[in-house]
């Protein structure tokens, strides 16, 4: 047991701690939401990614979408390959330009 209460520590960036006296978090950053450091819900309130960004479970912050995928809605866990006829940069869609084609 800890006698110092000044040695408990903060949650950890991407879980959250949901209540007082536990000795680890509590669990994940849900889909869609990121979770600073010392969260207490698993999906704090303005606290969601936006299009082109997305958020995996556990996530700490938003992140752009490989090259090759987009995510074109809020909230949002996990990107979306990039359609035929279409390139995909920075998590955004875009046609292929004139003279071009994207296999």
């Amino acid at each position: 047991m800890l006698e110092d209460p000044s040695k408990c520590l903060l949650c950890y960036e991407g879980k959250y701690c949901a209540t007082a006296g536990i000795t680890e978090p509590t669990g994940d950053c849900d889909l869609g939401s990121f979770c600073e450091v010392g969260e207490t819900v698993p999906n704090p309130a303005g606290k969601v990614s936006t299009a082109p960004l997305h958020c995996p479970r556990g996530s700490g912050a938003p992140i752009s979408c490989p090259t090759g995928f987009y995510q074109d809605k809020n909230a949002q866990g996990f990107c979306h390959s990039c359609k035929k006829g279409q390139f995909c940069y920075g998590g955004t869609q875009f046609a292929c330009i004139a003279g071009y084609y994207c296999p």
